[in-house]
This record gives C-alpha cells, sequence and structure tokens, in this order.
C-alpha cells in the first residue's frame, strides 16, 4: 500500500455535542473507555498497511495533537510513511483557515505532492468502524474507477444525516446529500479512494475558482459524469454526530453488546495511560461495565463505562453512564444517563440524570450556545465542572465545563 495515502480530516467540531467539544476537535473526544474516536480511523490504516497518513486539523487541536505525538501507538513513527499533523497555514501577509473539506486538502497538495501518491484515502476522524481498506483499493483497481465511495446498505428514515446515494451497476448514479426524504437504500460513508491525478488537478481547478467542499465540489460533479465506483460496506460503521449516536455507539462496547465493533484479529491501537490497576472495595459491585485502569469503586456501577481514573464512593450508584478519565463521584450520589467529562467533581449525596429516554431538549445551564435534542434524556457536564453536595437535577441537562459550585446553584435555578 505504499503507493496509497492517507488524508484524515480531523478538524471539525460537532455543535450537537454541545460541551463534549468545547474544548476539542470531534475527532479527540474520548469513546469507549480508553480511545479516542480518532484511533478507529487510523487503526484501520495501520491494519490494512497504509502506513503514510496527513491528518488535517483546525479546530481546538491541542487535545488531538497531545495525543498523537509521534505516532507511535499506531506505528506511525516511521522513516517510510508516518503521521504528519497539518494546521492552517500563517503566511507574511495572510492566514488562511480551511473554507471547506476541498479547501483542506488544496492547501496541503504540496506536502501530498512529496509523496507522490497513485491513490489518495480520505477519511473522517469522527466515526467509529473496522474496515480493510485494502480491500477497497483492490476493487478500485479492478473497475478502473477514478473514484471510490464506500457505502452501506441503511434505513432511509436517518437520510437527513448523511448522504444518501443509488447505485446502479458498478457506478454511483445518483447522490442526495441529506435529504429531507428520500427512496434511496445506501448511504455515503465518507470514506472515499481517489485517484491522486484526479482529485488534483480538480482542486487545482475548483479552489482558486472559490469551490471549497468536497461533496458538493467534487464527488458530485463526479457522479453525474458516472465517475464514481461504489464499495459496499456491511460491517458495523457509525458517525458521532450527536449526543445520541455518540452514547449508543460507546454502549456497544458493553459485555451484553455483541462486540462487533472490537475484535483482536483487527485491533484498534491508542496511547495507553500509565495508571495503576482498577481497585473494588467492599461494598462495589459492577454489573455489564467497562472499568478501566486506575478506577476505584466503592459503590454500584450499571451498563456504565468508566474511563481511566475514575472514582466512584461509596453508597453512589452509577448507571446507563459515561465516565471520563480522572472524574470523582463522591459518596451516596446517584448518576444516571449522564455523560460525565474529564476531572468533574460530583459532591455527596447529589442527584444527576434523568431515569427515562424519550425525546428532550436539554435546557443549558450555561449561555449563548443552542440548545441540544436529545432522545436517550442524557444530562451532560463538562470538563472541570462541581456539582455541589445534595444537589439535585432529574431532567436532561447540560452543564458548561469549568463551573464552580455556587456558579452551578445559581445557574440551574435561574434555568429552573
Amino acid at each position: 500500500m505504499g503507493k496509497v495515502l492517507a488524508f484524515v480530516l480531523a478538524g471539525g467540531r460537532s455543535e450537537s455535542l454541545g460541551v463534549l467539544t468545547k474544548h476539542r476537535t470531534m475527532a479527540a473526544v474520548p469513546f469507549g473507555g480508553r480511545y479516542r474516536v480518532i484511533d478507529f480511523t487510523l487503526s484501520n490504516c495501520v491494519n490494512s498497511r497504509v502506513h503514510t497518513v496527513h491528518i488535517a486539523t483546525q479546530y481546538s487541536p491541542h487535545s488531538l495533537q497531545q495525543h498523537l505525538q509521534s505516532g507511535r501507538p499506531w506505528d506511525l513513527d516511521r522513516r517510510d510513511g508516518g503521521v504528519w499533523l497539518l494546521q492552517p497555514y500563517m503566511g507574511r501577509t495572510d492566514s488562511n483557515w480551511y473554507r471547506g473539506t476541498a479547501d483542506a486538502l488544496f492547501q496541503n497538495l504540496d506536502m501530498i505532492a512529496t509523496h507522490r501518491p497513485e491513490m489518495i484515502l480520505v477519511l473522517s476522524g469522527d466515526q467509529v468502524y473496522r474496515m480493510d481498506y485494502g480491500e477497497m483499493i483492490r476493487q478500485h483497481r479492478r473497475n478502473k474507477a477514478e473514484v471510490t465511495m464506500a457505502v452501506k446498505p441503511m434505513d432511509s428514515t436517518e437520510s437527513e444525516r448523511f448522504g444518501m446515494v443509488e447505485i446502479g451497476g458498478n457506478r454511483v448514479v445518483r447522490f442526495d446529500e441529506k435529504p429531507t426524504r428520500t427512496n434511496l437504500g445506501f448511504v455515503n460513508l465518507g470514506v472515499y479512494l481517489f485517484e491522486a491525478r484526479f482529485l488534483i488537478d480538480r482542486l487545482q481547478e475548483l479552489v482558486p475558482a472559490g469551490h471549497y467542499d468536497l461533496v458538493w465540489d467534487v464527488l458530485m460533479p463526479g457522479v453525474q459524469e458516472r465517475r464514481v465506483a461504489p464499495f459496499l460496506f456491511e460491517g458495523y460503521w457509525e458517525d458521532l454526530g450527536t449526543l445520541d449516536s455518540y452514547y449508543l455507539a460507546n454502549r456497544c462496547l458493553l459485555p451484553s453488546a455483541s462486540g462487533y465493533l472490537l475484535d483482536q484479529h483487527w485491533p484498534i491501537y491508542t496511547l495507553s495511560e500509565e495508571r495503576p490497576p482498577a481497585k473494588f472495595g467492599a461494598t462495589a459491585s459492577v454489573y455489564n461495565s467497562i472499568v478501566a485502569n486506575g478506577c476505584r469503586v466503592f459503590g454500584r456501577v450499571e451498563n456504565s463505562i468508566l474511563f481511566p481514573g475514575v472514582l466512584i464512593g461509596e453508597g453512589s450508584v452509577v448507571r446507563d453512564s459515561i465516565v471520563f478519565s480522572g472524574t470523582q463521584i463522591h459518596r451516596r450520589c446517584r448518576v444516571v444517563r449522564c455523560l460525565l467529562d474529564k476531572d468533574v467533581v460530583i459532591g455527596d449525596a447529589a442527584v444527576l440524570g434523568s431515569e427515562t429516554a424519550g425525546d428532550a431538549n436539554l435546557g443549558r445551564v450555561t449561555a449563548g450556545e443552542p440548545e441540544v435534542l436529545t432522545a436517550e434524556g442524557l444530562t451532560v457536564v463538562g470538563k472541570s465542572s462541581r456539582i455541589p453536595a445534595d444537589f439535585s437535577c432529574t431532567r436532561p441537562a447540560m452543564f458548561d465545563s469549568h463551573l464552580a459550585e455556587d456558579a452551578v446553584r445559581l445557574a440551574f435555578s435561574a434555568a429552573s
């Protein structure tokens, strides 16, 4: 696969994830008890023997940069190939943020050209799936295609979130981007393989003329010209563009799930945190959960995911929740259907979260940001916030990051 270069688009923030992406790009959001979302895309590259990877970053890249470092956990710290983090440049007279996905590629054509690839694999950094890109590359060569697009059969009820396509023979013959209603039965997975010469020529023609989007300005015209071939993928794939999809994808890793996202023969590599083993007190009880290293559990944990270094105090119950690294849930708390970001502190006897799912609008304990919808009835607490002792919030809500206890009381009282 030495003639294939992977270009990962990892610069976006998903507004629908609220405070989880306030301080980090979507690709750097923690996932599954030990991973970051981008680990799945990078591991797919390595397992497929694609070892030259460019990652375009833009929004709040520091967490992602710290996680990736030299690329060693993914075997990408190599002389032949390796990983490059590409940020928008700043010149003497101007500076250009990426104005779209096509522009992110265009601004880095000089870096791409140094590797002289025959094919360019364009990927998203905010999806979780296991895919052998080698199969896609072999089919692309057999079809003698200029572009190959990964697609998957999917119920059209979620079409407003995705691009939907129609297949005719070995070509994509129709492509509708996020239609309100559709009879098309395949979803665009955001995994594209281009002949390098075709993509470079199109970018050099379109971007200087003000066309910055890869889907609208490159792929859709390519479909109309019958230049795009489909690659049918039937494995698990999820785009983490909403709180609900993020929450449900995490729960696919629980012991009671089928385990189709992780496979020992297709490992997902990550930068591991060096922490001591998890500890369980005499009063601890854990059911159908993931408990990472460094956790200390003295209460009851059910159907939940605990990242490294989490404390669950004696008498506390944590159910159907995802708790990020370093968070402390003190004694006699009740935490249900919650997403708790890093280093949150929940005071003694606090009650947080709704017991039942159902269409909900997240009332924000913050200001200046749009409301977020969740059908799962989730409560979200931002990084390093402190929930006071004896505090109670039993409806879906979103708490901003870095809130002090007095600020939580005041903001929640005003929101109520």
